[in-house]
């Protein structure tokens, strides 16, 4: 007696609906672009019951013809490929021939279609998928779906769906991400008798206003972008307009809305330098790449794509989205303003009192506020009013010493690290003045510090304050990273060697790319079968924790330069501890000299740990304050 079953179609396809008919929001996915690739112009999309109860998709695209509407309810049919070769550059959304025979399975369909070259319609019911015989029906040209009772002969699988608006959330969600997708089509989605998108408009810009609204619209900036072999356009949004989480986030790649980590970091890593800890952006950006260079057969739900080159295509979005925001002009603001600092800095005109500032002061998080002006005015009784005073000749302790040992506070460097390259840059500020010549002509005033810990300045209609220890924090941090990145760095020789263990594959790794090591200052050497030796790291790293290091450096050897969180973490670190502290007393030269370089600097916008580091008040809104201006 065989062991061996053969089973029939109706428990196949139940086992392949669990793969490809996750929830009805899986359903909504595989309908919506069975629609797009017959070419519709117009799509409506209507649910009841989370989609549970029914759902409805319509379109008018060239529909199906009447011997083949009884196929499409069939395993494994399709009209997309038809050899082995064409799964090799495939260009439609849907090719898997999975979708409808899986849904027909666990619910009962009604079909209607009329091809664009017939003179009648037909119509086609499947219940649990028992395909009935097709009957024509008057119909117009597209085709209408309509799916009732998700999951109506699989308890089991009915179960485990979350609450009606949970399941319409995640279907809102992903016809929010098929409208970015295909800017140029029309998509109505209504949930329960409610029309929530209705995205007649064209254009990507139009898509995101429909579906985000106005403020997202405004504080979004255009990506556009090629090389030899890929190309990137879209949009991504403002540093001042982050999000707590990743839901704002779409990623397109030839025309198929898909989920991919690597990506994603990709664009996260580029803005490090302009967001807070813990902050996201968000972007909706379409990625085309050669068919050959991509695998979309790696599930059943074709969300989840392989590259053929994940290395150059992480490389080509990172640069592209930071040179974006370095040319829009992000290094220096904190608040919710149309142009940098330097911008503001340099810009003459009066501003028009009749424009509503764009953010108030007291919305600035993590900022200070004038929101409560009876605590305000308890306060200034305490003021003692006097001209702003400096003390002369106060070196700022940051690598200020002649010698090889720095201290500041209770911090010390060793005298066996090599500062040469840094001591170049960083002597005493009042030694210094006379000879910096900034490469930018900004005119500003200087007003002071508050506290002792706050630079104050005034330009034109605007008035700035800066956080003299994040700004310092930020000039050294940078520094740093571009002494390591630039294999600057002197190595120093450890006093006992650090060994560690490995296995095959992180053997495979160290070997394919033990001159990334070499070159950043590391001396790696093979000590034994499946275990390396460090003799000598750079010099600013000796006290590093290298277990760590090397826990985050084998996940991806190639960027350790500058990927590398533990070594970030530990600039980070040395950058704040050796920055000049809040409650310092600078002299007029030494707070000259700081604000041009944290005005010069290439990223100014927070310190390494995500703090603002400047934060402004324009003159309108002062004047409202005051009730100059009602």
């Amino acid at each position: 007696m065989s062991l061996i079953n053969i089973l029939d179609s109706k428990i196949y396809n139940r086992i392949s609906a669990g793969e490809v008919v996750e929830r009805p929001a899986s359903v909504i996915k595989e309908l919506m672009e069975n629609s797009i690739d017959a070419g519709c112009k117009n799509l409506l999309v209507e649910i009841s019951g989370g989609g549970i109860k029914q759902i409805k998709v319509v379109d008018d695209g060239q529909g199906i013809m009447f011997e083949d509407v009884k196929k499409v309810f069939l395993s494994h049919a399709t009209s997309k490929i038809s050899k082995a070769e064409d799964l090799e550059n495939i260009s439609t959304l849907g090719f898997r021939g999975e979708a409808l025979a899986s849904i027909s399975a666990v619910s009962q369909v009604t079909l209607f279609s009329k091809y664009f070259k017939s003179e009648v319609g037909e119509k086609i019911t499947v219940n649990g998928g028992i395909i009935e015989e097709p009957v024509e029906y008057g119909a117009k040209m597209g085709t209408t779906i309509i799916v009732d009772n998700l999951f109506f002969n699989t308890p089991v699988r009915l179960k485990f769906l979350k609450s009606e608006k949970q399941e319409e959330n995640a279907i809102t969600n992903i016809v929010s991400r098929l409208i970015f997708a295909n800017p140029n089509l029309s998509i109505k989605y209504i949930a329960d008798g409610k029309t929530i998108y209705n995205s007649s408009l064209l254009g990507l810009k139009e898509k995101i206003f429909n579906v985000y609204g106005k403020e997202t619209v405004e504080n979004i900036v255009s990506v556009q972008g090629k090389n030899e072999t890929y190309s990137l356009s879209g949009f991504i949004s403002k540093p001042t307009f982050c999000k707590a989480n990743r839901t704002y986030q779409t990623l397109i790649i030839n025309g198929r809305y898909v989920t991919n980590f690597l990506l994603s970091t990709a664009v996260q890593n580029a803005y490090e330098n302009f967001l807070m800890k813990g902050k996201f952006p968000l972007f909706v950006l379409n990625l085309t790449v050669p068919l050959d260079e991509i695998d979309v057969n790696v599930h059943p739900s074709k969300m989840e794509v392989k590259f053929r080159n994940s290395n150059k295509i992480f490389g080509f979005i990172y640069s592209l989205i930071l040179e974006t925001l370095n040319d829009s002009n992000f290094s220096v603001f904190y608040q919710n303003t149309n142009y940098s600092l330097e911008n503001q800095l340099q810009k003459n005109s009066i501003q028009d009192k009749t424009q509503t500032p764009q953010t108030p002061l007291n919305e600035v998080k993590n900022g200070f506020s004038f929101g409560n002006m009876k605590e305000f005015s308890d306060s200034l009784s305490k003021i003692n009013i006097a001209n702003p005073t400096f003390k002369k000749d106060y070196g700022i302790g940051v690598l200020a010493s002649n010698d090889n040992s720095i201290e500041n506070d209770n911090f010390k460097y060793s005298k066996s690290v090599d500062f040469s390259h840094i001591n170049d840059e960083n002597k005493v500020f009042s030694t210094r003045i006379e000879q910096e010549k900034f490469d930018k002509s900004i005119s500003y005033k200087i007003i002071g510090t508050i506290f002792n810990t706050y630079l104050a300045i005034e330009s034109s209609d605007n008035f700035y304050l800066f956080d003299q220890h994040a700004g310092h924090e930020r000039v050294l941090f940078d520094k740093f990273m571009k002494l390591y990145e630039e294999k600057k760095l002197n190595s120093q020789p450890l006093l006992l060697p650090y060994i560690f263990d490995v296995n095959n594959i992180e053997k495979t790794l160290i070997e394919d790319n033990i001159n990334v090591f070499f070159e950043l200052g590391f001396q790696v050497e093979q000590f034994g079968n499946n275990s390396y030796k460090i003799s000598a790291v750079p010099s600013i790293l000796t006290d590093i924790n290298l277990e760590n290091f090397l826990l985050d450096a084998l996940q991806n050897l190639s960027k350790i330069s500058s990927t590398n969180e533990v070594i970030k973490k530990h600039f980070a670190t040395c950058a704040c501890k050796a920055a000049v502290k809040g409650g310092q007393v600078l002299s007029d030269n030494e707070i000259t000299f700081l604000l041009g370089q944290i005005l010069s600097s290439k990223y100014t916008l927070l310190c390494p740990h995500g703090r603002p580091i400047c934060v402004s008040l324009s003159k309108y809104e002062v004047e409202k304050m005051f009730k100059r201006i009602v």
